[in-house]
């Protein structure tokens, strides 16, 4: 505004104003042709206003925003970070990030910026209006005179014109930023969803092998700072990515990466609940829980299954298995020696902290949406018989299913008629008790499931040690061929003679009321023969001769997994269904008809 040439052309439209202002006071009537220069020149005088007001207040605002921005980039680049600047509890823990962190940029800081931008554009204007008054004082004599009227007028169309424009687009800029927001809030609740959905409909969770619990998402530690991330998810600090305090870039999603193409599950993570390194990535859990009592059997059947299925029927099937830690490896090692007869298996224990111990490995397939996480659950039976066993059962409540392992020399009725057990161990549990126990811990435990009254928990009976002559002959595989021979389109298919043969043999050895308790208490039952060493032990070390220990553990997972049982199959190995349920109960007598006999225990 000091140029003399623009300035005096202003000056001229101010006097031409004011003339055109003593003309209109002295008379009354002018030609229509002055009338007509009067508008001219009051049309002129305003669009130069509205310009001088529009040139100043773009300016200020241009200004206002770009220190802005550069105030952001520096913030953003220069983060001035020390481990002492960490918040940490107490007891000299971390605190988690969503507890000490500001919110995203677009969720907060984004209104503090355009708010700091429109009042600094408002001072500029200010200052532009300070300036322009002093500018008056440049000039001497008349121009001075001219100045001072140039001044005035620029300070009239900067606080009418500029302040009026500015207005406006302050209102325009923050209703824009407003729905900019809104947009991103929407944006980040349905990226939250679709990540929620997905894992979903792929039943991605995550279970801890060491407390047994269950959640969504681990706590995952930042690489720089060590700072944990509770819910690193699309929220109100970032949608795909989110800025730790060390001002290290985490990815929100399972999908989305980092610039140096880090995905969220290459970050360390723990669990929620007891701190525990998470091993489990993203995949989806599925638990076997194994329950009997003491010298039951259970790590027997433990070891003879994952022989079975790891080194025969995953490389069958086309099923790769992975372990998730060296120590879980070197833990199948140690099993692969016991089933090889290199080394005797080691008696389960009580822990300390946790009484139920768990072997876990993965399962992976190209035809899998997602990984499958497998828990074989193992609780002592010295624990399951005490009154603790209420409690430890509730990590059972997210199990895809419950294998009762069952010693059929528990019972007196088998063991009197016995010969030879050489240095096996023997139960001492009673079935009917292990039943009762068990049916008491779900009544207690909530969220369990129901159907007509009935729990939807899969229950295996697996009748273990079936490994003599005798018990091969009322239960093993002789039992199942002589049975399908004497009406193959009934007994068509294998497992449904198996389960007749074990509810007959415990309906024979007294064990009734455990077989009503299951069928009263659960929807799906079913009653497996098996064999976990194939002979009976008498001191010298063997090699494992297994038979049938895969199909109980193989009937709960393939139930409860579509994906898994369209690979892993078998000879029909399904639910009974109540229809056939009760066509076996009619046929019960074909056990002591066929079967038992003469050779009755």
């Amino acid at each position: 505004m000091n140029n003399n040439k623009g300035g005096r052309l202003l000056i001229l439209f101010v006097l031409l104003y004011v003339a055109v202002l003593l003309l209109l006071s002295h008379f009354n009537k002018l030609p229509d042709a002055a009338v007509s220069a009067v508008v001219v020149i009051l049309i002129g005088l305003g669009a130069v206003g509205t310009l001088v007001g529009l040139f100043h207040s773009f300016c200020c605002f241009m200004e206002a925003f770009i220190c802005k921005h550069n105030e952001i980039r520096v913030r953003n680049e220069e983060i001035d970070f020390t481990e002492d600047d960490i918040p940490k509890n107490g007891d000299g823990s971390y605190k988690y990030y969503e507890e000490c962190a500001e919110p995203g940029y677009f969720n907060k800081q984004l209104l503090k910026d355009i708010g700091s931008a429109i009042g600094n554009s408002w001072k500029n204007i200010i200052e532009t209006v300070k300036y322009t008054w002093s500018c008056k004082f440049d000039s001497y004599g008349f121009w001075r005179l001219i100045d001072c009227l140039k001044a005035l007028l620029t300070i009239v169309c900067v606080l009418t014109f500029g302040a009026a424009i500015s207005g406006v687009l302050s209102l325009a800029i923050l209703m824009l930023f407003l729905i900019l927001i809104l947009i991103y809030k929407l944006f980040a609740a349905v990226c939250m969803g679709v990540e929620i959905l997905d894992f979903k409909l792929k039943h991605v969770s995550y279970r801890c092998d060491k407390c047994k619990e269950e959640y969504s998402l681990p706590v995952y530690i930042c690489p720089v700072c060590g700072v944990p991330h509770m819910k690193l998810r699309p929220t109100k600090f970032g949608i795909f990515h989110r800025r730790c305090l060390c001002g290290t870039v985490l990815p929100c999603t399972a999908v989305t990466k980092t610039a140096d193409k880090q995905k969220r599950s290459d970050l360390t993570a723990r669990c929620p609940y007891c701190g525990r390194s998470d091993r489990a990535k993203m995949s989806r859990p599925l638990g076997v829980a194994l329950i009997g009592g003491v010298a039951a059997g259970k790590t027997t059947f433990k070891t003879a299954f994952l022989y079975k299925f790891i080194n025969e029927d995953a490389i069958r099937y086309g099923l790769k298995t992975s372990f998730p830690d060296k120590d879980t490896e070197f833990l199948f090692e140690e099993a692969e020696k016991s089933f090889k007869g290199i080394r005797p298996i080691p008696a389960t224990k009580p822990g300390q902290e946790y009484d139920v111990s768990s072997f876990n490995f993965f399962i992976s397939n190209n035809k899998f949406d997602v990984d499958r996480y497998v828990h074989l659950y193992d609780m002592p039976g010295e624990v399951f018989e005490t009154i603790n066993s209420k409690e430890r059962l509730k990590h059972f409540s997210f199990s895809e299913g419950v294998v009762f392992i069952i010693d059929p020399y528990s019972m007196k009725s088998v063991i009197d008629y016995s010969d030879e057990l050489g240095d096996m161990s023997i139960g001492k549990m009673n079935i009917d008790s292990l039943m009762q126990v068990f049916l008491e811990t779900l009544d207690g435990l909530q969220g369990m499931r129901r159907e007509g009254g009935k729990y939807t928990l899969p229950v295996a009976v697996a009748i273990n040690k079936v490994d003599t002559i005798h018990l091969k002959e009322l239960l093993g595989e002789p039992a199942i061929k002589k049975l399908r021979k004497t009406d193959p389109s009934f007994y068509a298919n294998k497992y449904d003679a198996m389960d007749l043969l074990c509810r007959a043999f415990l309906i024979s050895n007294g064990k009734s009321n455990a077989v009503t308790l299951l069928d009263q208490n659960f929807k799906y039952v079913h009653f497996f023969s098996c064999s976990s060493m194939g002979y009976m032990p008498k001191g010298a070390l063997a090699r494992f001769e297994p038979e049938n220990v895969v199909a109980a553990v193989q009937w709960i997972l393939t139930r409860s997994d579509y994906q898994l049982s369209a690979i892993w199959k078998d000879e029909g190995i399904g639910d009974i269904s109540e229809t056939k349920k009760k066509q076996i109960k009619e046929r019960i007598g074909d056990y002591d008809k066929y079967i038992a006999g003469d050779f009755k225990i």
